[in-house]
């Protein structure tokens, strides 16, 4: 694996795929949002699968890095499955130490130096790509197909993400 959902895409794109009946979003919210102490922000609303993410890393490079996809859907497999997990040169030792990123190395994550990436990338913004790849695993896990959907979102991480995929399966539950 290389830190990336690329190897799975390709697994299920050579696998098929076999139409089940339509779905449809219930109309039962117009937006969820939230907001942290952290700087984390992710609006979620009925939409077309526009998704939008910022990735600020303050006072260091790449500093702030946003990617934008008007279709979450068919954009997946070419513009955002292949980013690549990420992490500043410098916080590579403690990762490892902590048992964190096992299987990968510097070969197979975007390495972000002070100035620029330490290695070579697959995306010019490339982190910003893979935080959107990470919001979009956590928020299905609200169930809710990604087309039908826009997000927008800044400085979330996983934590962030999954309060969100609850807030969102929150305001789809029936109402008694």
């Amino acid at each position: 694996m290389d830190g990336s959902s690329a190897p799975f895409i390709t697994s299920i794109l050579k696998s098929g795929f076999e139409l089940l009946d339509s779905t449809e979003v219930p109309d039962l919210f117009s937006r969820v949002f939230l907001q942290e102490e952290s700087g984390a922000k992710i609006a979620i609303a009925k939409g077309d699968g526009h998704w939008r993410y910022t990735y600020d890393s303050p006072g260091r490079w790449p500093f702030i890095q946003s990617f934008e996809s008007r279709n979450v859907d068919t954009d997946y497999a070419d513009r955002i499955s292949r980013a690549r997990t990420f992490a500043h040169h410098d916080e590579i030792a403690n990762l490892q130490a902590l048992g964190l990123g096992q299987g990968l190395d510097v070969s197979t994550i975007a390495v972000l130096g002070a100035k620029g990436y330490d290695n070579e990338v697959r995306y010019p913004d490339e982190p910003a790509r893979h935080k959107l790849l990470d919001l979009i695993g956590d928020l299905y896990l609200a169930g809710v197909p990604i087309r039908f959907l826009s997000v927008v979102a800044e400085r979330s991480g996983h934590r962030a993400n999954v309060e969100a995929a609850r807030l969102l399966r929150q305001a789809l539950a029936p109402r008694t």
